[in-house]
């Protein structure tokens, strides 16, 4: 499930990671949407967190 919004006529996606890795090391990122799925006066936050795993070492 990807979550966009409109902002004066342009879509957006917010909350981006950039990770840059040796070959042989990985990463994943999901976001758990617990904010963008319930209308606006019951949401917390207008950003849903994010889980970023990263693999150190081989």
């Amino acid at each position: 499930m990807k979550v966009q919004w409109q902002v004066n006529g342009n879509s957006q996606s917010l909350d981006h990671v950039l990770v840059g890795l040796a070959d042989g090391l990985s990463a994943t990122m999901s976001t758990l949407h617990v904010n963008s799925v319930f209308p606006e006066e019951k949401q917390v936050s207008d950003h849903d967190p994010k889980h970023l795993r990263i693999q150190l070492v081989e």
